[in-house]
């Protein structure tokens, strides 16, 4: 990590600025939906963010994002449909929550993180925010929210504290009836995201007490671009159909055991990966297999000696998935026990869902997970030959978003371009 940071992340921390810079933190107590008939509070007004000490990332601690980072993907992303998964945020938002929970849940926690101290680990969070939104502008956003209807928790102002110095997350009480829920948090994607055709589905009711929603930003431009565009045939489910196919000629390959890829320089520092799977192997398999060795292996890119061609199809889509499943298979389950929420006065958050929402367009210019739209590379990369010798995207595939660091930020699966 550049030395620079040990000498400019505490000046930056320091700053009340901080949490609505690195994580946009909440603003304003009531908001109202198009109707303006039901509001929520806003759990955060008079919570200022006080001076906390940085603790650079290591290999310990990317160690711990890539195990988790693994675990997370292969429970939420999908052989099947389009899916994607930014769990650095699912990362941070149990992070967060473990702040509020007794010693048994929270010792859970943190033996899932790697046995970290709950206070190591809120200032690696918050230095490698700092790090990533300085780099490259990529933020990170969460948001808890607390059923009015329910009784039985109230964040104490330690944990909500806690929140503004190391996390900036939005938190809110408002009624969950009538999917309430849901078109506050549509409209919490469209204000961090820019994303307006999102309409979420919570799968929350009346008798819910809390859902935790998580979502990265980021946006990148590639260093050289695509040379041209055709329209091709995918086979997806069977079934063929026509697409809209980028191509380029490249000089890096990524791969696994289980698949063959490219990689493609982004102008922020960081890097697409896209791999498909080989002869036999399906893509459940394929995501199956993403475990944190191999997600640090596939990022060490194999310069070639010739370039070669590529042809991979546009996308775009937004998806919604729940964390909690791939907690669970870590052995976070007391955490989820309905009695948590039930205890009169508990002083442990109601953890029900943690909703990841990951909206990711691919297009000629770059990549993004927002409505920020890449700007035009600079350079473009050479016509490959006549005669196509090179790798074609033309089932589905796997692609991730490295940061600079090697640290899968986003990852998804393409099945229907």
């Amino acid at each position: 990590m550049k030395k620079i940071y040990i000498k400019t992340i505490s000046v930056f921390l320091a700053v009340i600025t901080f949490c609505s810079f690195v994580f946009g933190c909440s603003s304003g107590d009531r908001s109202q939906n198009e109707n303006g008939d039901f509001t929520q509070s806003d759990l955060m007004i008079g919570i200022s963010p006080q001076v906390i000490a940085e603790r650079l990332p290591d290999t310990a601690y990317y160690n711990i994002l890539r195990k988790m980072i693994s675990a997370v993907s292969v429970k939420s992303l999908s052989g099947k449909v389009n899916s994607a998964v930014s769990p650095i945020s699912s990362v941070f938002s149990v992070s967060l929550i473990a702040n509020s929970m007794s010693d048994k849940n929270q010792t859970e926690i943190l033996h899932m993180l790697g046995d970290l101290k709950i206070t190591a680990l809120n200032e690696y969070n918050a230095t490698f925010a700092h790090i990533i939104k300085q780099e490259s502008n990529v933020s990170v956003y969460t948001s808890f929210r607390l059923n009015s209807d329910k009784e039985g928790y109230t964040p104490s102002k330690t944990f909500l504290q806690v929140n503004a110095d190391y996390y900036g997350a939005d938190a809110y009480r408002s009624s969950f009836a009538e999917g309430n829920v849901n078109i506050l948090l549509t409209e919490w994607v469209k204000v961090k995201l820019g994303i307006q055709e999102f309409t979420a589905d919570a799968k929350c009711t009346a008798d819910s007490y809390s859902l935790v929603a998580d979502t990265v930003s980021i946006t990148g431009s590639f260093e050289k671009g695509f040379c041209a565009k055709e329209s091709g045939i995918f086979k997806t489910s069977g079934s063929e159909k026509e697409v809209d196919f980028l191509i380029s000629t490249e000089s890096l390959r990524a791969s696994t055991e289980k698949s063959t890829g490219i990689a493609k320089k982004l102008d922020n520092g960081y890097t697409f990966i896209a791999l498909m799977p080989k002869t036999g192997v399906t893509l459940d398999q394929l995501v199956q297999s993403l475990d944190a060795d191999t997600l640090k292996n596939c990022f060490i890119k194999k310069e070639v000696t010739s370039s070669f061609g590529i042809k991979i199809p546009e996308f775009s889509f937004t998806y919604l998935s729940d964390t909690v499943p791939a907690l669970k298979a870590m052995n976070v389950k007391s955490v989820f026990e309905k009695s948590v929420a039930k205890e009169t006065e508990s002083t442990d958050f109601p953890l029900e869902k943690i909703l990841n929402i990951t909206s990711v367009t691919f297009n000629e210019n770059g990549i993004s997970t927002s409505s920020s739209a890449p700007e035009e590379p600079a350079e473009k990369t050479d016509i490959p030959q006549e005669i196509f010798q090179g790798e074609t995207f033309d089932k589905p595939f796997v692609f991730i978003i490295y940061d600079s660091n090697g640290i899968p930020l986003t990852l998804g699966t393409v099945v229907d371009p």
